[in-house]
């Protein structure tokens, strides 16, 4: 049984995406961004050692990269529901699974290698962002059908990870935590990101 990647990713032909972005700059820019971020992450899983299956909210999915991955729909009421269906079916033909969005430009494929490094060791792996949720978790497969992770969780807010983090606790498990990174939520993110990008490259 081997490593898999899970991505999570709206289809923007059928999702508002970046809706803080478009309520100041319109849903246009929204989306080039949003179109961005899928170009980082699908240019990055090209160098992924592990499996990769996309799990999006419509189909077929627009972006071009997504061609070379098997693609589901994604089933649940709200996002754990979502989150957790995905872990419980993918953990079934796999050892260690980490799920991802695309919010996070600076994750990359040796970010995700790690993950599945520690996930060897370790039942949780979790990749804290800077807004308190998380841009990266990985399971175990025992670890797959842990409701405490996923219900009753008020995600996009900043209580997530530290909600998580005292429910894991209280469950006698102690994740690896990764490097922590930022998401793309506001325009101020973006921009702060343009900066690093340019920064990277110079």
């Amino acid at each position: 049984m081997s490593d898999l990647l899970i991505v999570f990713a709206k289809n923007p032909q059928h999702t508002p995406v970046k809706t803080r972005i478009a309520n100041h700059h319109g849903p246009q820019r929204a989306r080039q961004i949003y179109d961005k971020l899928l170009d980082i992450t699908f240019d990055w899983l090209r160098h992924c050692r592990a499996d990769v299956v996309l799990y999006t909210d419509a189909l077929p999915f627009p972006h071009p990269g997504s061609h070379v991955h098997p693609t589901r729909l994604q089933r649940g009421d709200d996002l754990g529901q979502r989150m957790r269906n995905a872990l419980l079916e993918c953990s079934q033909s796999h050892s260690r699974c980490v799920l991802i969005g695309v919010d996070c430009p600076y994750l990359h494929a040796s970010i995700a290698d790690e993950a599945f490094q520690h996930l060897h060791e370790t039942p949780v792996v979790i990749g804290p962002s800077t807004d308190g949720g998380y841009y990266l978790i990985g399971v175990q497969s025992h670890c797959a059908p842990l409701k405490e992770l996923f219900e009753d969780m008020p995600w996009g807010t900043s209580h997530v990870l530290d909600l998580t983090m005292r429910r894991l606790k209280d469950l006698s498990i102690k994740p690896h935590l990764l490097p922590t990174f930022s998401d793309i939520d506001t325009w101020e993110d973006w921009q702060q990101y343009l900066h690093y990008h340019a920064l990277q490259k110079s």
